[in-house]
């Protein structure tokens, strides 16, 4: 049975996991991003195609979108909420992404599993608001 303490550790790790890979994404860290997401992750962004199976899959769609800017883009998450169990977490929050004057709001979402003691993003999925 998963005690108080274990519950803010495993919150703590997950908080940790998500905002890393949002610092990776923004600096261009190209070999970290994907470092805490399962292999067979399924990835749902924003910009097509309809859904990434794998992390390779995913990593082969940078050349496409990545951005040219020399500056760091915002890739800044915001209102991060995080669900766990003992061995699944879902978590969401907001993504301010973008350079001036473009800035982009981005819903997302996160599903993990923790196997043999450490959490892997299983499920990853990036949304924008339609219309106003």
């Amino acid at each position: 049975m998963e005690t108080e303490k274990t519950k803010e550790s495993n919150e703590s790790q997950i908080s940790r996991i998500l905002y890393d890979w949002a610092d990776a994404t923004r600096k261009g860290e190209t070999k970290t991003i994907l470092s805490n997401h399962a292999p067979d992750v399924l990835i749902f962004d924003v910009l097509a195609p309809l859904q990434y199976k794998g992390a390779e899959a995913y990593k082969k769609s940078w050349a496409d979108w990545w951005p040219t800017s020399e500056d760091e883009s915002l890739f800044d998450l915001q209102e991060l909420s995080v669900t766990v169990s003992e061995t699944v977490a879902f978590a969401h929050g907001i993504l301010k992404c973008g350079n001036e004057p473009k800035i982009d709001w981005v819903r997302v979402t996160f599903c993990l599993i923790k196997t043999d003691g450490t959490w892997k993003i299983t499920h990853q999925h990036g949304s924008m608001p339609m219309g106003k």
